[in-house]
């Protein structure tokens, strides 16, 4: 250090000036440099953002959304006694039961191509068989509902059924702070 030091107090103004031009010079490349690295590593977190996390909370939005919606449709059939407000809610169900597989075969589909998205698979795996029992149930509260006996199928909604749809929401929850 010393030996640089007396280097440049040896040189003349002109030669100092290029020294110090070299070295703002050096400087700002190095600058230029880790700027262009981090804008790349920027860029690559936003297609990771807009490809797999974003779609994926939206995905299990929509879930949660659209099953509030099924069970609120359940409720409906079940203090209707008008067989046509009945059939409507039961084609609503059929709807919203569709839609339901369509949203979770696309979750699952990213869940599947993403290795970081693998983390929530058993989660994932957790809320759909906590689905599928619930919606097996809803099967049986509607039957007990269209037969007249909505005491038995409101028995059955707000007991064990209704705890297979609080797992279902609670992993859905879960999978959200996740992603």
């Amino acid at each position: 250090m010393e030996k640089i030091k007396k280097r440049i107090t040896n040189l003349k103004v002109a030669g100092k000036l290029k020294v110090y031009r070299m070295t703002v010079l050096v400087m700002t490349l190095f600058l230029v440099l880790v700027a262009l690295i981090s804008t790349l590593v920027i860029r690559l977190n936003i297609e990771k953002i807009t490809e797999v996390w974003s779609p994926s909370l939206e995905y299990l939005q929509d879930l949660e959304t659209m099953t509030a919606k099924y069970r609120i449709k359940q409720y409906q059939h079940l203090v209707e006694s008008d067989a046509a407000v009945m059939n409507s809610c039961e084609e609503e169900i059929q709807k919203l039961e569709s839609q339901i597989e369509d949203t979770g075969a696309k979750l699952d589909a990213i869940i599947s191509a993403d290795s970081k998205a693998q983390k929530g698979r058993d989660d994932y795996d957790v809320a759909n068989a906590a689905w599928e029992k619930y919606r097996a149930a809803s099967d049986e509260i509607l039957q007990l509902s269209r037969e007249g006996k909505q005491q038995e199928a409101s028995k059955l909604m707000t007991g064990e059924v209704y705890e297979e749809y609080k797992a279902f929401a609670e992993k859905l929850t879960t999978l959200c702070e996740k992603f």
